[in-house]
């Protein structure tokens, strides 16, 4: 019996529920048998089929030592030592460890599997007058053509090694002569295949029996004609007699047999044939003429009956069952009762889709699983637990490939009991002949004397509809705005805050504004943005005042409702409101509950008491049980609070939080104040002048550089990922934390007799528990550490005696105690923007900060933008607008390199290469793979936009990524790079070309006399780690004991190093000048290139008297600083912390960005005699015209100088052009533009 080809209740019996009667099930009525038997009789019960708890768990008391089976009704059956039970299965997945140990294993793997035996016992059923001639031809050729098709694996159906054997056999059957030899095994073995595949694979069957092909480009038409006994192609029947009574029944279309038709019939003709009947599956697309094609057959056999079952996701057995008894006859015979066809000598059960019905949760389909129990044991049990053979019936299926979405993958056990055969859609040309005989008799009846149409209304209507969106464009008018021929942009450009100092005369709106800033100073987009957004709302800023919670309290809050605080990362009330509580109610009459699993219940009852006794209740996170908030409502409407009740909330924004809640709530924000102003005022709001002022001089300027401190550390994220590499939540916990360690470590102080503050305790708590605690990355711990050292010391507050050195250049300690002096001193400060100065940050990083900034804004406006966009369902129209620039895109890339043809065999590691060498080849492997991978998915991808092929699960997957600008996770697995997709596929490419140069280059010289790029390697810290491995073989040291060194005056030489030059790395946060690392200036760029070094692993003890005047800076692969690559010893001056504090780090440059044209201010284009200095980046595209991509396609550019000069875009140079004489008519611009040097863009 297969256990899974039934329900459980009919496999282990069940209980009446009314009657309490017990019925026995298959498996346990056997059971009951084979226990009657003498003990001399050895029974065997074979369950045959997937293993999982629901019922083999039943088991467990049988196959262990006791061999009892207890069923629900009491009845015990002891099984004695002449009862075996055998389970096969081909897959353990879901058996628990509690079945599998208490029974022997026996593993038959595909590798144990004699393929001769196989193919020897099918030749034993051969007539014995071709039994020589066919063995003979596959000892010659059947080997060599199976073992082919194993190394290639592009199956379109996953089967058995022996599936796949017996679908190559399944046409050898009486076999005359080598060419019907060689057509039989092309239409066996390759009925599994892709049609690529398939092709490939004739060609080699071919060239392996020696055969010619009657049309050597085109091998898959090839047939056997009988009557001449040679291989010749088939022809198109182009004209069929047919008239509009053959259209009557639209599910039994005429079948034109064209070339495709006549070869695929001729495929799974054979497996109708009475001889050799076997059951079959016929795979294909949807919509490619699978049922027509079998309908087409059906009724070409005689006295055959077809039964067809139409799948859904909820067929089951009894479907089968049903369509059987309405088509068969039961009668008795000596194997017991017997299913025989009804009105005719064979029954063709058809079932249709036979992949959609659902799997269950443990990934098995009963309907297969059933038709496995009847092809394998030609019958099936029924519900009086009889078993029901069948007599001449035969399985026939169809089904979408399993990638198909809502389809499922059939079992392998399955499949390599059926034979296979796959079809693909008609050619063009195949298709043109069948429409034209669908619609000749059509038309002669419809339209016998109608002349085609020729309406030069069509050609007005397409006119209008071009004027209709020139007339839309905007552009022509911003242009004539500009008037860029007026020197006075010039002293606009050069103006540090541009976005306030626009040309007077300029008629432009405050959008229009923002795009000239975003076209030539991205630099200055963020605050412009800001700008706008103030203008339009008609606010004075966007940032909220600073909140006072006591002031919240007395004057808008009452007892019957909640307040409800919305909190953003890094903000945390919870210390600040339990403050507020202490000194309004005191701290007995507070509580709060931070909400999560198992809380609701003690909240309710919590929430009850306190509102009767008239306390403070807070409820944190409640993002985390938005489910629960209704019942919430309802206990709230149902209060009668005590008048001094408060009930105060705080969740983070959540999409799923009730409306109503909302309504009936007082909602205010809780974030951290932006500006190092106003997050002392917060601090200094939040403590009292008894908390501040006890204690001393020395107590009150610790807590006060505490402040400071902590306003650092919240506003250094204003500049991620170079302030920052991530957003650390500090919140006021940390604060209060803080306050309490300071406070005991003062007090300790004092009872000490004047004793100084123990500043290691700071440092070690803060670091390692408080501030630190939040911190995961190494470099801004060491950040963190090197500002714990600055602030806290005796140098900075020294107490009553003074202090040796300032806070900052501008602020001096008090040499008091007293709360308003100090607070004085954050009332001073400028409400302007904080110089980077005072976080140690460069002069110039408020550039980068806003062109980070703003590339996110945007970045979340397009992601807005598609919102509309529904992922999950396929939108043809839509899909097209938005992926058709990245289809493109793609196609571009490719132009100039054959990545995406070349053939690529996996390295094979036999112990020549060094580990260097294995890296690279390996690399490149791996890249041409995914460039490769890349290539199939948009192929597919562009065929489902164009309408010539339907969407699949994989297609649906990837879409949803590209869909919303991001890189699909099946490429990330690959490669981890950019999340912009568009990125992505530019890195991808350049990396891709540039190891095919290394790997060509390696062939001719030593890599070690080359300059490595690491931002050419998809993976650098593994080359790095291949160059230490390298290092330790021939120096013979242990790899742990080598550290990196880096050299800039040449190579760096100690013993037998492996030394090598590397490239590609720029640098941020500082400069790189006369071999040492130096501070910016505010107009120096923000990023520059790092200079060519030569590195090596060295020992140790070596590497560590090398690095005092040095620092070691961090490499990322991209400069959002997510991962480290490595690190390199930098020279430097002394003071290493400046170099930390100003987040000087090293990137590999980023050549999945847009490659953009700097021009410094030296740079001069003259326009009309008016000069404009531009400092800025342009990118020219070309106009690029294509809408489509195929693996078959070729991209044609024209070579004209067609331009796109829009100026509120960037623009770029795809080729180098000199420019030294005048360009005229630019799209758009009737002025004319001469370039005075020549320039050369790269």
């Amino acid at each position: 019996m297969n256990p899974k080809s039934m329900p459980r209740i009919q496999l282990l019996g069940h209980i009446d529920i009314d009657t309490r009667e017990w019925s026995y099930g298959v498996l346990t009525a056997a059971s009951r048998a084979v226990v009657k038997e003498p003990l001399e009789i050895q029974s065997w019960i074979v369950c045959d089929g997937d293993v999982d708890p629901e019922w083999v768990e039943s088991l467990n008391s049988v196959l262990d030592d006791n061999r009892l089976l207890t069923m629900p009704s009491g009845e015990r059956i002891q099984f004695g030592p002449n009862v075996n039970f055998l389970f096969e299965t081909h897959d353990l997945s879901c058996a628990s460890p509690a079945t599998i140990s208490r029974m022997g294993m026996i593993f038959l793997s595909d590798e144990d599997t004699d393929v001769k035996a196989v193919v020897k016992s099918w030749l034993a059923k051969e007539p014995p007058e071709t039994r020589s001639l066919t063995e003979q031809l596959i000892n010659d050729y059947f080997f060599d053509a199976f073992n082919w098709i194993i190394k290639q694996g592009d199956f379109v159906v996953t089967t058995t090694l022996i599936g796949t054997v017996l679908n190559g056999l399944s046409h050898l059957h009486s076999v005359h002569d080598k060419s019907l030899f060689t057509l039989s095994l092309i239409r066996g073995l390759g009925g599994n295949l892709n049609e690529k595949t398939k092709e490939a694979f004739a060609r080699e069957i071919f060239n392996l029996t020696g055969e010619r092909p009657p049309d050597p480009s085109n091998l898959l038409s090839t047939k056997y004609d009988e009557r001449s006994k040679s291989l010749t192609t088939y022809n198109n029947d182009e004209k069929i007699d047919l008239n509009v009574d053959n259209f009557n029944n639209m599910y039994d279309l005429p079948v034109i047999r064209t070339v495709d038709i006549q070869r695929y019939l001729d495929s799974f003709l054979p497996w109708l044939n009475n001889k050799h009947r076997k059951p079959f599956l016929v795979v294909g697309p949807d919509g490619c003429g699978k049922g027509t094609l079998l309908r087409y057959c059906f009724r070409q056999l005689r006295s055959t009956q077809v039964a067809i079952l139409h799948c859904s996701a909820q067929t089951s057995p009894i479907h089968v069952i049903q369509k059987l008894n309405q088509s068969c006859i039961q009668v008795s015979s000596t194997n017991g009762r017997t299913y025989r066809p009804k009105d005719c000598e064979n029954l063709i059960l058809y079932v249709k889709d036979i992949n959609l019905p659902k799997l269950d949760k443990w990934g098995t389909s009963q309907l297969i699983e059933f038709l496995q129990q009847i092809l394998t044991y030609n019958g099936f049990y029924d519900d009086n637990l009889e078993f029901v053979n069948l007599e001449n019936i035969q399985i026939v299926g169809s089904m979408n490939p399993s990638n198909t979405l809502g389809r499922h993958k059939l079992s392998t056990r399955f499949t390599s009991i059926v034979r296979i055969c796959s079809i693909n859609y008609p050619n063009e040309e195949q298709l043109q002949i069948i429409y034209a005989n669908y619609l000749r008799p059509i038309l002669q009846q419809q339209l016998p004397n109608h002349r085609v149409w020729s309406s030069s209304g069509k050609i007005h209507q397409l006119a209008l509809s071009m004027i209709h969106i020139y007339n839309e464009a905007n552009f022509p008018q911003i242009f004539s705005n500009l008037r860029f021929d007026d020197s006075s942009w010039s002293k606009w450009n050069s103006t540090n805050e541009c976005e306030l100092h626009f040309p007077q005369d300029k008629q432009l709106t405050s959008f229009q504004q923002l795009l000239v800033i975003q076209a030539f100073r991205p630099d200055r987009l963020e605050s412009a943005m800001r700008l706008f957004a103030c203008d339009v709302l008609g606010i004075p800023d966007i940032s909220p005042e600073t909140l006072n919670l006591k002031n919240l309290y007395s004057k808008e809050t009452i007892s019957t409702e909640p307040i409800l605080i919305i909190i953003s990362p890094g903000a945390d009330p919870s210390s600040e409101l339990r403050d507020l509580a202490v000194q309004i109610t005191g701290k007995d009459r507070y509580s709060e509950i931070a909400m999560g699993q198992g809380q609701m219940q003690i909240a309710l009852d919590l929430l009850k008491k306190c509102s009767s006794q008239g306390t403070w209740l807070c409820l944190k996170n409640l993002h985390l049980v938005t489910s629960w908030l209704t019942t919430l409502e309802k206990e709230l409407n149902a209060l009668k609070p005590h008048k001094d009740f408060r009930l105060w909330l705080t969740s983070e924004v959540h999409p799923k939080f009730p409306t109503i809640l909302l309504q009936s709530s007082i909602k205010i924000t809780y974030e951290a104040p932006p500006g190092i102003k106003k997050n002392l005022l917060r601090t200094f709001e939040i403590w009292t002048q008894d908390e501040f002022g006890k204690g001393g001089v020395t107590r009150s300027q610790t807590l006060f550089v505490l402040a400071w401190f902590h306003a650092i550390m919240q506003e250094r994220r204003k500049y991620i990922p170079q302030g920052w590499t991530k957003f650390y939540e500090f919140s006021q916990a940390d604060l209060r934390t803080g306050y309490e360690i300071i406070h005991r470590l003062c007090e300790r102080a004092d009872r000490q007799s004047g004793g100084e503050i123990q500043w290691d305790y700071i440092y070690g708590l803060f670091d390692q528990a408080v501030y630190g605690g939040r911190v995961d990355n190494p470099v801004d711990t060491d950040v963190l550490q090197s500002y714990l050292m600055q602030y806290f010391n005796s140098s900075i507050i020294g107490g009553s005696r003074g202090s040796k050195h300032k806070l900052t250049s501008n602020i001096n300690l008090p040499n008091s105690s007293n709360f308003n002096e100090y607070k004085k001193i954050c009332e001073d400060l400028h409400d302007d923007q904080d110089p980077p100065s005072l976080f140690g940050l460069p002069a110039n990083i408020e550039r980068s900060a806003q062109r980070m900034n703003s590339a996110q804004i945007i970045n979340s406006l397009k992601i807005l933008q598609r919102t509309d966009v529904e992922v999950d369902k396929f939108d043809k129209e839509k899909w097209s607008a938005l992926l058709t620039p990245l289809l493109n895109l793609w196609k571009k890339l490719n132009q100039d390199t054959d990545l995406i043809k070349l053939r690529v065999q996996p390295p094979i590691e036999d112990g020549s290469l060094s580990p260097i060498q294995s890296f690279l080849q390996l690399e490149r492997y791996n890249g041409i793979q995914l460039v490769q991978t890349i290539h199939e998915n948009l192929a597919s991808l562009s065929k489902v936009i164009r309408g010539i092929s339907l969407i699949t699960n994989e297609i649906q997957e990837y879409t949803k990524d590209l869909l919303q600008n991001e890189t699909p996770q099946t490429w990330q697995d690959r490669w981890e790079g950019p999340t912009d997709s568009m990125q992505y596929l530019r890195a991808v490419i350049s990396k891709g070309k540039a190891m095919q140069q290394i790997a060509t280059s390696i062939k001719d010289r030593d890599i070690f006399s080359q300059t490595i790029n690491l931002s050419d390697l998809f993976r650098p810290d593994t080359f790095l780690n291949a160059l230490r491995q390298q290092t330790a073989r021939e120096t013979k040291q242990p790899m742990d004991t080598l550290i990196l060194n880096t050299s800039w005056s040449g190579e760096v030489k100690h013993g037998k190093n492996v030394s090598i030059k590397i490239s590609g790395l720029q640098l941020e946060g500082c400069s790189f000048d006369n071999g040492r690392l130096s501070e910016s200036a505010p107009d120096s760029p923000s990023v520059t290139a790092f200079p060519s070094c030569y590195i090596a692993w060295i020992p140790r003890d070596v590497g560590q008297q090398e690095t005092r005047e040095t620092i070691s800076l961090p490499v990322y692969f991209s400069a959002t600083r997510d991962k480290i690559v490595t690190r390199l010893n930098v020279p430097c001056s002394s003071d290493k912390d400046k170099w930390l504090q100003c987040g000087a780090a090293l990137f590999l440059k980023n050549i999945g960005s847009q490659l953009l044209f700097v021009c410094t201010k030296s740079s001069t284009v003259d326009m009309d005699s008016n000069s404009l200095e531009v400092n800025k980046r342009y990118r020219f595209d070309k106009k690029d015209t294509t809408t489509s991509i195929d693996s078959n396609e070729s991209n044609d550019h024209d070579n004209n100088d067609d331009y796109l000069l829009l100026m509120d875009k960037r623009y770029r140079f795809d080729k180098r052009y000199r420019y030294d004489k005048k360009r005229s008519n630019f799209d758009g611009i009737n002025k004319r533009y001469r370039f005075d040097k020549r320039y050369r863009f790269d």
